[in-house]
């Protein structure tokens, strides 16, 4: 994994700031809007839910438009896109659901969720029926009331012995309910008093007694038909069901658009003409179509690799929104560059100025392998990509292509890391099954006493020039030069880590190296003596009369522009002062769009506080309000400026010498606020001493550093 040490200044790189700079404290969501999974046409907008992120096109305007937990929805995973009575119900794999009205406010129902049934709480399809609304679930039939938002009744265990059992889909013709279940239809009555709660009173017709899947059922001109797992449509007559259709490749979808019955495989849709179905069209663009709507005499189809497409008369538009391809695999900075490695997407992403940008070819058009880490190589001022197999390349912000540097005795490429003397190493595998080092200037492999099958969570280079492996086993700390080793580990006098775990290394702006270890977090700056056989222990820092994350994971640690902590845990995100005296923030599921707690890595832009922040499930971005300082005061900017009262809530300073203080006066020079920048930059909630907001009018700022030497003032204005 890529680290950029606190004594470089990277200065290779434009340090433009962008406009599209989100504000302090706020959230920005980063979604692979290109796995579209289902689609629904609601208000005049297609809506389009993806793996990971929701998304809209408003047809009046041909906007784009994206909603995520950052503005108010209440989780991710969607598993169901439904309107019904004029309400688009978002149906979540946690058992929420959020219903969203004509003029998009979101109302979340949340009893699933916060019930205590252990099985999976997944919503899979919805219908209503006398203003009450049937939910199949992944554990019976939910009855919801929406005016009132609650829960009615629920219908579960309707299996054919009375044991959960999954509703895969719901349909209705206002007198039964038709549930599509591993046991094939159950039919439920809902005239009279019949108790639907008792497995018993369902009516069960399995698909050729073959215990064959039913996923979902439509109602086409009175009649029912099915689409079962065996990749068949079934048409439901006398009691029984009966094959009209089979197809080799997988079906995706069943449902009734424009008063046509259709359903996808691959990239086409088939349309039943009576009889049979027959193809209707193929779209070349298209991988797998998994859902697809008609509006407006197109077709809107949502694809597994293309996103959502526009399609009509033979003409393909893709509408998807701009944002980092695949699933996280891992991330990195770069000055204003925040990369993307995606787990099985070749290529990288990169995000800059607001936007993403993705790399999928190199300079002559061929397709680039997966890469795995990036790191800045100083000499050339080039980003670096390490492919496992195919090694290094270099990109110039435009072009990227191979280096063809190596030697036949690597096997495999494993990670990258800056050094002090402004070049970059490889850590590789080598055909004697031990790690090695690359050195790219000399093109040398230094093999080091350390097996290939060892797990390395981190790699980084301090100081002095020692390397230094994060392991399951303890730190691995090696000098290619002298060829030294040493096993750092939880004994005293040789390490005396808080667990041998090692999950991350951090180098802070003080020299100091933190620690994430699997029960708890620790630091030490003695590089010197490890290889020299001195007596070396790391520190665990003390909060609140006790060790900081003691027994506990930490996942994750970043330094921001004021030296700062953040440490990531499966508790969410904790962001501690310089010196770990003060808990600043601790953000989670409770108070932040985050929805997976467990944060597994981050990055931090440096020149505008923007802290990246990656799960199994979320790609999220915190503004912070924290940036890369120098000794003086550079360009510095306040912002916004004028302030408003009736729309703004915070005025920034940025540019400022590193952790200067701060004080704001009225134009008379009375002291309305003051403190300390975070690196950089400075922020003010527009509160005085008295806990009222200021008042309009012309304010002024001082900057001074701890002698003296170093000051700076500057004003800026507050309106009504």
């Amino acid at each position: 994994m890529l680290k950029s040490v606190s004594y470089l200044l990277l200065i290779f790189f434009s340090l433009s700031l962008s406009a599209q700079d989100i504000p302090m404290g706020s959230w920005r969501n980063h979604s692979d809007y290109s796995t579209a999974q289902k689609t629904a046409v609601f208000d005049n907008k297609v809506f389009c839910a993806t793996k990971n992120g929701l998304f809209y096109v408003d047809t009046e305007d041909g906007s784009l438009n994206t909603l995520s937990t950052t503005d108010g929805l209440s989780s991710i995973n969607i598993s169901m896109l439904k309107v019904v009575n004029g309400l688009l119900l978002i149906g979540y794999a946690d058992g929420l659901m959020d219903i969203m009205d004509d003029e998009l406010n979101i109302t979340t129902f949340q009893d699933i969720f916060e019930s205590e049934l252990r099985e999976n709480k997944k919503i899979n399809g919805a219908v209503i029926v006398e203003d009450i609304i049937f939910l199949a679930t992944d554990f019976g039939v939910v009855l919801y009331n929406v005016e009132e938002n609650e829960l009615i009744d629920a219908f579960q265990n309707l299996g054919e012995n009375g044991e959960r059992i999954i509703i895969n889909g719901i349909s209705t013709d206002n007198e039964k309910l038709y549930l599509s279940t591993a046991e094939g239809l159950l039919t439920g009555n809902l005239t009279g008093n019949i108790n639907l709660k008792d497995f018993q009173n369902w009516n069960r017709n399995p698909i050729y007694n073959e215990g064959t899947t039913l996923l979902k059922t439509a109602f086409y001109e009175g009649n029912l038909y099915g689409w079962a797992e065996n990749d068949s449509i079934y048409q439901f007559q006398n009691n029984e069901w009966q094959s009209i259709y089979g197809v080799d490749a997988t079906i995706e979808q069943l449902k009734v658009v424009n008063d046509e019955l259709y359903f996808s495989s691959t990239n086409q849709l088939y349309q039943f003409n009576g009889n049979t179905f027959e193809p209707a069209f193929t779209v070349e663009k298209a991988d797998q179509i998994n859902d697809f709507i008609f509006f407006g005499n197109q077709f809107f189809l949502a694809d597994e690799t293309s996103g959502l497409i526009r399609y009509q008369d033979g003409a393909m538009e893709s509408l998807s929104p701009q944002g980092p391809k695949g699933k996280t695999q891992s991330l990195h900075q770069i000055e204003q560059f925040t990369f993307h490695l995606a787990k099985s997407t070749v290529g990288f992403s990169y995000f800059e100025n607001g936007r993403w940008t993705f790399t999928g070819t190199d300079s002559e058009g061929q397709k680039l392998p997966l890469f795995r880490d990036v790191a800045l190589d100083l000499i050339s001022g080039n980003g670096i990509f390490l492919s496992e197999t195919e090694g290094l390349f270099s990109w110039d912000t435009e072009n990227i292509s191979s280096l063809n540097l190596g030697d036949s005795i690597i096997t495999e490429w494993v990670s990258l890391a800056e050094s002090p003397q402004a070049s970059y190493w490889a850590l590789v595998k080598t055909e004697n099954n031990l790690y090695g080092l690359f050195n790219p200037e000399t093109e040398d492999v230094i093999e080091m006493n350390l097996v290939a099958n060892t797990i390395i969570n981190d790699y980084l280079i301090v100081p002095n020039g020692d390397h230094y492996l994060a392991t399951n086993s303890g730190i691995f700390v090696f000098n290619p030069e002298s060829g030294e080793e040493r096993k750092l580990n939880t004994i005293l006098g040789n390490g005396n880590l808080p667990n041998n775990q090692i999950k991350d290394l951090e180098m802070d702006l003080g020299g100091q190296l933190w620690i994430a270890t699997e029960s708890g977090v620790a630091f030490f700056n003695r590089f010197q003596g490890v290889l020299e056989g001195e007596n070396v222990d790391a520190s665990q820092p003390i909060f609140e009369g006790f060790f900081l994350f003691d027994g506990v994971p930490v996942n994750h640690i970043i330094i921001d522009g004021g030296n700062r902590k953040w440490m990531s845990t499966r508790d969410g995100l904790w962001l501690f002062d310089e010196n770990i005296e003060r808990n600043i923030l601790h953000l989670r599921r409770s108070n932040s769009p985050i929805v997976n707690n467990d944060i597994n890595q981050m990055v931090v832009n440096p020149l505008n506080g923007e802290l990246f922040l990656s799960s199994e499930t979320q790609l999220l971005s915190y503004r912070t309000d924290a940036t890369r300082a120098e000794a003086f005061h550079t360009n510095v900017e306040v912002f916004p400026n004028p302030v408003r009262l009736s729309a703004d809530n915070t005025v920034t300073i940025r540019g400022l010498a590193y952790n200067n203080e701060v004080m704001i006066t009225d134009i008379a020079g009375s002291l309305i606020h003051k403190g300390k920048a975070n690196g950089g930059t400075f922020s003010w909630d527009l509160g005085n001493y008295s806990d009222f907001r200021a008042k309009s009018g012309v304010y002024l700022v001082f900057s001074i550093n701890a002698d003296g030497s170093e000051s700076y003032q500057t004003k800026f204005a507050i309106l009504p």
